[in-house]
């Protein structure tokens, strides 16, 4: 519920002109990541299938790292950029997607 309250100006906003939010990889599973973000004192889960959507193919996770080839991979410590993707209803959860430079 209040990932739901953080994200929904966002998800009224143009999806080009939503934030870019930061982040650091704090926890890596084979279907997720845990993202403490920069801006926002919350931490947030970004699920290994929107990420494979992102990337076009299946992410592999091996040695605590979730990922395919560059840019598509993470592991604990790294930084990581997030903009609101959409909500998903079926799985009644916010869609945040990584942005790459």
């Amino acid at each position: 519920m209040v990932i739901r309250q953080v994200f929904k100006d966002d998800l009224a906003t143009d999806p080009k002109l939503r934030p870019v939010r930061s982040g650091t990889i704090i926890g890596v599973r084979p279907t997720r990541l845990y993202v403490l973000l920069d801006d926002i004192p919350v931490d947030v889960k970004v699920w290994s299938e929107d990420l494979a959507v992102v990337a076009g193919e299946p992410l592999d996770f091996s040695a605590g790292v979730l990922g395919s080839e560059p840019p598509f991979i993470f592991k604990v410590g790294d930084e990581i950029r997030l903009r609101t993707s959409h909500f998903d209803a079926g799985r009644r959860h916010i869609v945040l997607a990584p942005v790459f430079d």
